[in-house]
């Protein structure tokens, strides 16, 4: 194996739009008190375009549209606050998607990790083997240790001999038998 087998591209990332509007978010580039900004900015940037400039025009007269018609006030209230949120929905469009090369993070997933695309999970699925015949372990615990969990309205969970992972939603015990991809994927 080589880094580029787990790490794979030295250059450019390409981001899923949930994760850059997160971030996006946690910075308060894109104001996370405007309603259902993250769900219209996902939205738009997953729509397939043509060309950049239809997407980014689409994307400012989608998210315009939407306050409009359903929040009114806020498309008034608010315009320079949605604008400048527009603006970074479209930086993101124009860093993670090139419609004339048809790239985007979805051809081209970044593989370190197991949330939007199969990463650890093309070899850690239980069913690849060593050269020595063992079978490559499914088991988080191999790699990492966690050290804390926290959900809402709960105590945090910590230890420094490790938590076990529980899945933020109860799906029993479903998760230890698919990757992570296979529900948090968006389809091509």
């Amino acid at each position: 194996m080589s880094c580029i087998d787990c790490h794979n591209r030295p250059s450019h990332i390409y981001h899923p739009p949930m994760r850059s509007v997160n971030h996006l978010m946690d910075l308060e580039r894109i104001d996370p008190e405007l309603p259902f900004i993250k769900s219209i900015a996902v939205q738009v940037l997953d729509r397939p375009y043509t060309t950049k400039e239809i997407a980014l025009d689409s994307i400012k007269i989608a998210v315009e549209e939407f306050y409009k018609a359903n929040y009114p006030s806020v498309s008034v209230n608010k315009k320079e606050i949605i604008e400048k949120s527009i603006s970074e929905i479209q930086t993101i469009y124009k860093r993670n998607f090139f419609p004339y090369m048809n790239v985007s993070w979805r051809y081209f997933p970044d593989q370190i990790g197991h949330m939007y695309a199969p990463g650890c999970f093309r070899c850690h699925d239980g069913k690849h083997f060593s050269d020595d015949g063992k079978v490559i372990s499914h088991d988080c615990n191999v790699c990492h240790t966690l050290l804390a969990q926290e959900f809402e309205n709960e105590e945090t969970e910590f230890s420094l001999e490790g938590v076990e992972y529980k899945h933020p939603v109860d799906i029993g015990d479903s998760w230890k038998e698919i990757g992570c991809s296979s529900c948090h994927l968006a389809k091509k």
